[in-house]
């Protein structure tokens, strides 16, 4: 929003005012975890406020077989929050609201200082990472979080012509050194484009402010490279189908359990050797390795029809437990099988927006059923057994209904999260496919955890989704206008950035 009011006449001084409480909300202290806690709520809050996100390594990553690791993308939001705020300030402070007095003073300053107090951590736990745990994509991803940041306070003491700059002395020192930071741990993940970047304008920014801020001339960019361990240990042996499984797979299998998963019956034996079909395709996914799993996916797809079957499973099934596979089902194939590979924007965009109206479905389904005494059967996939009473059933009922959310709210998220990431044309065509998209996201995002599952994080899975969509190149620093010796690498961050303007543009050209 912030950005976005610098090229966007229509969006009023009202507008950014509006959002100001909610980010000034969000600009506080970081707090310590009390693992004693027994408040679900406090906890699952706590998770959401601290955590990363990031794309899923391949098998071959895992096996050694390439480079291609997982990439951190979101930043916590203890710091998107100061982030976000500080910006907010910067775009008032250009359109002259500050001197108006409409903000207090006093929260300017209160808000900068914890600013600054958070920027200070970010770098201590992005050497922390270096240090002790040679993880050079997670320190990497601490500084560029900081460096966001210290720009932002920078710009603002621009903006404000020095008016605050005691309250944000350390800013641009912080700056220099995130951004140095940032070069060399890109140089360790041979990233070097990136590398470029961050060191050249870290080299012009300590020109520039040579003597402001303790700011040094001198920034090292070290020529140091990584090899990652390895994120996940896995005995590799028991990756693949095994003998039996290939002689089932050659005889058919695939194409028995799609017949007997599509029988459509309606009764308790029916619907459950449906479901169990189903869960046994699921499972050849499993255990099968990522060659195995792509071929397999086409197959499901091409001959099965799969990926259609499980929308209309999880958005019309009459049973509530057809629902639950359907999505489970979008999930795996999602996450193992790289779906998003076979699907063209028009699919996928019909994928985003039937999932994003399975989790703004009501739980009323799912609690008529388990009260019912004619399908409270349902309850097998819940509690392991067809005799739950009603009244239990019926109680818990919600509580899997959220699972269901859930489930949804992570296969949009894989859907659009993917590695590599896609270039920001790739997701401005998605939203012209069917802007609607958007309201259903933006939906999405507001739905309230309750209390039959206070850790659920639809809200924000799926307004991480709405930030893949709209996010800010990993090479760039918002503020900072960044010119780079190599032509070719600063058309690429000019278009870039005026696809993510383009964006936005689309985003605020959706009604209220």
């Amino acid at each position: 929003m912030a950005h976005a009011s610098e090229i966007d006449p229509n969006i009023s001084n009202s507008d950014l005012l509006n959002f100001l409480p909610i980010t000034q909300g969000v600009c506080q202290p970081e707090i310590q975890l009390n693992k004693k806690s027994e408040d679900l709520i406090y906890l699952a809050e706590y998770g959401e406020a601290h955590a990363q996100s990031f794309s899923k390594p391949t098998l071959e990553h895992i096996h050694g077989k390439t480079n291609h690791e997982e990439i951190l993308q979101i930043n916590e939001m203890v710091i998107e929050g100061p982030t976000s705020h500080v910006r907010l300030l910067v775009s008032l402070a250009k359109r002259g609201v500050l001197d108006e007095r409409l903000v207090l003073e006093v929260e300017i300053k209160r808000c900068l200082l914890v600013s600054l107090q958070i920027l200070a951590k970010r770098r201590e736990k992005g050497n922390a990472r270096f240090r002790d745990d040679k993880d050079f994509n997670e320190a990497r991803f601490e500084y560029w979080s900081a460096e966001k940041l210290a720009a932002a306070l920078v710009d603002f003491d621009e903006v404000t012509k020095g008016k605050y700059s005691r309250v944000v002395q350390g800013a641009r020192k912080e700056l220099v050194l995130n951004l140095g930071n940032s070069a060399e741990m890109s140089m360790g993940l041979q990233y070097f484009d990136r590398a470029l970047v961050f060191a050249a304008k870290a080299v012009q920014i300590a020109g520039t402010c040579s003597g402001l801020d303790e700011v040094d001339q001198k920034v090292a960019l070290k020529d140091r490279f990584h090899q990652r361990s390895l994120a996940i240990q896995r005995n590799a042996a028991l990756i693949g189908h095994d003998k039996f499984e290939k002689i089932a797979l050659g005889a058919g299998v695939v194409k028995a359990l799609f017949q007997i998963a599509k029988n459509g019956k309606m009764h308790m034996e029916g619907v459950f050797t449906s479901y169990f079909a189903a869960e046994g395709l699921w499972n050849l996914i499993v255990i099968g390795t990522q060659r195995s799993d792509e071929s397999w996916t086409k197959q499901f797809i091409e001959e099965h029809d799969v990926v259609d079957w499980c929308l209309k499973a999880a958005s019309s099934a009459f049973f509530v437990c057809q629902r639950t596979i359907g999505v489970m089902g979008l999930s795996l194939l999602v996450t193992q099988c790289f779906l998003y590979e076979f699907l063209t924007t028009e699919k996928m965009s019909e994928m985003m927006k039937t999932l994003s109206q399975c989790i703004l479905s009501s739980p009323k389904l799912w609690i008529d059923q388990m009260r019912d005494p004619a399908t409270t059967w349902q309850s097998l996939y819940c509690f392991g057994t067809i005799g739950t009473p009603t009244a239990k059933a019926g109680r818990y009922a919600p509580r899997y209904y959220a699972l269901f959310q859930g489930h949804a709210a992570w296969t949009i998220v894989n859907l659009v999260g993917r590695y590599p990431v896609p270039e920001q044309s790739f997701y401005n065509d998605l939203i012209r496919q069917d802007p609607q998209l958007l309201d259903l996201l933006l939906e999405c995002a507001g739905v309230k955890r309750e209390a039959w599952y206070p850790q659920l994080e639809v809200d924000a899975r799926t307004a991480e989704a709405l930030i893949f969509m709209l996010s800010i190149p990993a090479e760039v620093v918002p503020g900072l206008e960044v010119q780079v010796d190599d032509r070719v690498i600063q058309a690429r961050l000019e278009q870039r950035w005026r696809c993510l303007m383009e964006g936005v543009g689309l985003l605020m050209a959706r009604p209220l």
